[in-house]
Protein backbone atom coordinates (compact mmCIF):
# COMPACT_ATOMS: atom_id res chain seq x y z
CA UNK A 1 0.00 0.00 0.00
CA UNK A 2 0.73 3.87 -0.36
CA UNK A 3 1.53 6.11 2.39
CA UNK A 4 -1.17 6.84 4.62
CA UNK A 5 -3.44 9.68 3.81
CA UNK A 6 -3.17 10.76 7.88
CA UNK A 7 0.49 11.15 8.04
CA UNK A 8 2.01 13.32 10.43
CA UNK A 9 1.77 16.66 8.85
CA UNK A 10 4.81 18.13 11.24
CA UNK A 11 6.75 15.06 9.30
CA UNK A 12 9.94 16.85 7.95
CA UNK A 13 10.03 14.97 4.68
CA UNK A 14 6.75 16.55 4.04
CA UNK A 15 8.04 19.74 3.22
CA UNK A 16 11.77 18.98 2.17
CA UNK A 17 11.58 18.68 -1.28
CA UNK A 18 9.09 21.19 -2.25
CA UNK A 19 9.04 24.28 -0.20
CA UNK A 20 6.35 25.86 -2.64
CA UNK A 21 3.95 22.69 -0.67
CA UNK A 22 2.24 24.93 2.24
CA UNK A 23 2.50 26.42 5.29
CA UNK A 24 5.02 23.67 7.70
CA UNK A 25 4.33 22.41 10.59
CA UNK A 26 5.92 25.42 12.58
CA UNK A 27 3.76 27.69 10.63
CA UNK A 28 0.61 25.37 11.52
CA UNK A 29 1.61 25.06 15.03
CA UNK A 30 2.15 29.15 15.44
CA UNK A 31 -1.36 29.90 13.43
CA UNK A 32 -2.76 27.41 16.32
CA UNK A 33 -1.22 28.78 19.18
CA UNK A 34 -2.11 32.83 18.02
CA UNK A 35 -5.81 32.07 17.28
CA UNK A 36 -5.59 30.27 20.84
CA UNK A 37 -3.91 32.80 23.01
CA UNK A 38 -1.38 30.24 23.39
CA UNK A 39 1.66 32.55 22.40
CA UNK A 40 0.11 35.44 24.89
CA UNK A 41 -0.20 33.19 27.85
CA UNK A 42 3.30 31.34 27.53
CA UNK A 43 4.90 35.23 26.67
CA UNK A 44 2.75 36.43 30.25
CA UNK A 45 4.23 33.31 32.09
CA UNK A 46 7.77 33.65 30.85
CA UNK A 47 8.06 37.59 30.89
CA UNK A 48 5.74 38.09 34.18
CA UNK A 49 5.04 35.12 36.23
CA UNK A 50 8.78 33.66 35.78
CA UNK A 51 10.62 37.44 36.65
CA UNK A 52 8.83 37.82 39.61
CA UNK A 53 9.46 34.43 40.92
CA UNK A 54 13.20 35.34 39.96
CA UNK A 55 13.34 38.60 42.17
CA UNK A 56 12.60 36.52 45.49
CA UNK A 57 16.50 34.27 44.77
CA UNK A 58 18.12 36.74 42.40
CA UNK A 59 17.39 40.69 43.68
CA UNK A 60 20.98 41.63 42.52
CA UNK A 61 19.84 41.42 39.31
CA UNK A 62 17.66 44.42 39.27
CA UNK A 63 18.91 46.09 42.36
CA UNK A 64 21.92 46.86 44.50
CA UNK A 65 22.46 46.43 48.04
CA UNK A 66 20.86 44.12 50.28
CA UNK A 67 18.33 45.90 51.77
CA UNK A 68 17.11 46.59 48.63
CA UNK A 69 17.31 43.03 47.70
CA UNK A 70 15.54 41.97 51.41
CA UNK A 71 12.84 44.07 49.69
CA UNK A 72 12.43 42.12 46.39
CA UNK A 73 11.95 39.04 48.63
CA UNK A 74 9.08 40.66 50.88
CA UNK A 75 7.33 41.67 47.63
CA UNK A 76 7.49 38.65 45.71
CA UNK A 77 4.48 36.63 47.50
CA UNK A 78 2.21 39.92 46.96
CA UNK A 79 3.36 40.05 43.05
CA UNK A 80 3.02 36.09 42.59
CA UNK A 81 -0.60 36.06 44.43
CA UNK A 82 -1.70 38.93 42.04
CA UNK A 83 -0.24 36.68 38.84
CA UNK A 84 -1.91 34.16 39.85
CA UNK A 85 -5.48 35.52 40.79
CA UNK A 86 -4.97 36.99 37.22
CA UNK A 87 -4.39 33.70 35.62
CA UNK A 88 -6.95 32.26 37.77
CA UNK A 89 -10.07 34.85 36.79
CA UNK A 90 -9.37 35.87 33.12
CA UNK A 91 -7.38 33.34 31.63
CA UNK A 92 -7.89 29.75 32.97
CA UNK A 93 -10.82 27.89 31.47
CA UNK A 94 -10.41 24.71 33.09
CA UNK A 95 -9.59 21.67 32.98
CA UNK A 96 -6.81 23.08 30.78
CA UNK A 97 -5.45 26.48 30.71
CA UNK A 98 -7.48 27.00 27.69
CA UNK A 99 -10.30 24.90 28.36
CA UNK A 100 -11.06 20.58 27.61
CA UNK A 101 -7.69 20.01 25.52
CA UNK A 102 -4.06 19.66 27.35
CA UNK A 103 -1.89 22.34 25.39
CA UNK A 104 2.11 23.52 26.16
CA UNK A 105 0.95 25.97 28.43
CA UNK A 106 -0.29 23.57 31.33
CA UNK A 107 2.95 22.38 30.63
CA UNK A 108 4.28 25.40 31.44
CA UNK A 109 2.32 26.69 34.13
CA UNK A 110 2.37 23.08 35.88
CA UNK A 111 6.23 24.02 35.82
CA UNK A 112 5.72 27.51 37.52
CA UNK A 113 2.37 26.16 39.48
CA UNK A 114 5.22 24.00 41.50
CA UNK A 115 7.10 27.07 42.63
CA UNK A 116 3.76 28.74 44.46
CA UNK A 117 5.07 27.59 48.32
CA UNK A 118 8.11 28.51 47.93
CA UNK A 119 6.58 31.89 46.77
CA UNK A 120 5.08 32.36 49.59
CA UNK A 121 1.31 31.91 48.29
CA UNK A 122 -0.67 29.55 49.64
CA UNK A 123 -2.31 26.99 46.25
CA UNK A 124 -5.75 26.46 48.18
CA UNK A 125 -6.08 30.21 47.63
CA UNK A 126 -6.26 29.53 43.86
CA UNK A 127 -8.00 25.81 43.70
CA UNK A 128 -8.77 25.63 40.36
CA UNK A 129 -4.97 25.82 39.48
CA UNK A 130 -4.10 23.47 42.26
CA UNK A 131 -6.47 20.80 40.81
CA UNK A 132 -4.96 22.11 37.63
CA UNK A 133 -1.45 21.04 39.30
CA UNK A 134 -2.81 17.82 40.54
CA UNK A 135 -4.06 17.01 36.95
CA UNK A 136 -0.86 17.41 35.31
CA UNK A 137 0.88 15.87 37.89
CA UNK A 138 -0.60 12.88 37.91
CA UNK A 139 0.08 12.40 34.47
CA UNK A 140 2.12 9.27 33.78
CA UNK A 141 4.62 11.35 31.42
CA UNK A 142 5.29 14.17 34.00
CA UNK A 143 5.60 11.26 36.43
CA UNK A 144 8.72 10.19 34.78
CA UNK A 145 9.80 13.07 34.33
CA UNK A 146 10.07 14.27 37.77
CA UNK A 147 11.74 11.54 38.94
CA UNK A 148 14.30 11.72 36.26
CA UNK A 149 14.74 15.26 37.16
CA UNK A 150 14.93 14.47 40.53
CA UNK A 151 17.46 11.74 39.97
Amino acid sequence: GGQSDHRNACDPDLHRSDITQGPTCADRALAICRSTGVQEFNSYLCSTLHVAHAHRMRGYRWVDGEEHEAAMRAKTPSVMRACYAYIDQHVFRGPFVFGEAFSLSDAYLFTIARWMESDGVDVDEFPRLRDHRDRIANRKTVQRALVFERA
